[in-house]
């Protein structure tokens, strides 16, 4: 069999079991309403859920970032969808509320977990073409996301329980998760004809990897991830308020702008995928931020419903491939420690996720609600700063070595 083989297969895998998690950990907002009438919930009760869900996300991110990498990360995922089975099947029960929180505390860990380890096996997997897998692995993410609402919808309209979903998840991922480990156990890759790269095999912890000499590039990464995030966090959670308290547009109308944004997100993954090879990650970063950067806050200066529609389309087109592109670049300039720059953006995105909403919403109470709003269109183009100036760092590298080339 043939080296590459085994690499191929288990990212095939990778990529159905990211779709089937995604479909489950993106119901719980199409749940919080059945979960709230099944316990007799209170509003903030409600807002539980979700919060210990994110929260176990980025818990398990942050002791990641203390625990040096290591080989196996093929077992290390499997891991994660066999805890992943455990916590769906214990929902299925429909246990008392304290042990359902609990349960979706561990679905959080087990996101952050899956999320930080797939990715960091990718980037280390790939190398020849990085960008391409990353962007692939990212829209696996957008069609779980896109496709969760159909199948628990149509289960509940029909009478059934919101714990039934939950079961049904739970056998659908399993099935897949034996598949996966089936793979990993009959699929032997053949021994590497090169060595792995010394300073891989005993990395150091990503957050002591981030503030080694010369991380300078990869903190400037992690900081375009926050932006990136709170850019989608504004968007999303705040445009739909928005659109109806300042524009009026009906819901109905806020509901096609997200779901063209969504849209435009996957494009945006599929083009990147498809001219990764011929265009230099930065070079698109830097005019994908600007772009989009200004296309958002034309339509949003504008202050008409279909101006933002369209605004918001192009924009998903021009940002939806940021997140795997930051990854690939991280992974690019620090080959040493591909794990841990893939694990820490991981960690930033999560970080921005909460810190956003509750900046935003302040921003919205003390100025108003379309400066919150138009922070989206700031945050792309500080990120298209940040990476000029990381280039530049880029550029000096090269031209130290080029004089240099032997290091003394």
């Amino acid at each position: 069999m043939k080296q590459r083989t085994r690499p191929a297969l288990i990212f095939g895998c990778i990529l159905v079991l990211m779709t089937l998690f995604m479909m489950a950990y993106t119901v719980t907002g199409l749940m919080l309403p059945s979960l709230t009438a099944h316990y007799g919930l209170t509003v903030s009760q409600s807002g539980m859920v979700a919060s210990l869900q994110y929260g176990g996300e980025t818990l398990i991110l942050v002791i990641s970032g203390f625990l040096p990498q290591g080989a196996a990360k093929e077992k290390r995922i499997a891991g994660c969808f066999v805890g992943t089975v455990l916590v769906l099947l214990g929902m299925s029960l429909h246990p008392p509320f304290p042990v359902l929180l609990g349960c979706f505390l561990a679905f959080g860990i087990c996101s952050g977990w899956f999320t930080y380890y797939a990715a960091s096996y990718i980037a280390e997997q790939f190398p020849e073409n990085r960008g391409r897998y990353m962007t692939i692995f990212y829209i696996s993410v957008s069609v779980g996301c896109m496709a969760a609402p159909y199948y628990p919808t149509w289960r509940l309209d029909r009478g059934a329980g919101w714990w039934t979903v939950y079961g049904t998840e739970a056998g659908v991922i399993s099935i897949f998760t034996l598949v996966f480990m089936l793979t990993l156990l009959f699929c032997r890759q053949d021994p590497p004809k090169t060595p792995a790269a010394p300073a891989e095999k005993g990395a150091a912890p990503p957050f002591r990897f981030l503030f080694q000499k010369g991380s300078g590039r990869l903190v400037l990464l992690c900081l375009m991830a926050l932006l990136y995030m709170g850019h989608q966090i504004s968007l999303t959670a705040w445009l739909p308020t928005y659109l109806g308290d300042s524009l009026g547009v009906s819901a109905g109308f806020s509901g096609v702008v997200l779901s063209l944004f969504a849209a435009g997100l996957v494009a945006g993954r599929v083009l990147y995928a498809a001219i990764s090879s011929r265009v230099r990650a930065e070079h698109f970063l830097l005019a994908a931020t600007i772009l989009g950067s200004v296309v958002l806050g034309a339509g949003l200066l504008i202050r008409s419903g279909p101006a933002i529609l369209i605004a918001m389309l192009f924009t998903g087109i021009f940002t939806g491939a940021l997140n795997p592109v930051l990854t690939s670049l991280g992974c690019d300039w620090y080959p040493q420690n591909t794990g841990a720059a893939a694990g820490l953006i991981c960690l930033s995105l999560s970080v921005g996720g909460m810190a956003f909403p509750y900046l935003v919403g302040r921003i919205a109470q003390r100025f108003s609600l379309f400066a919150a709003i138009f922070l989206a269109a700031v945050d792309l183009l500080l990120i298209a700063v940040l990476l000029a100036v990381s280039m530049a760092q880029t550029r000096s590298m090269e031209k130290q070595q080029g004089r240099n080339p032997n290091g003394n």
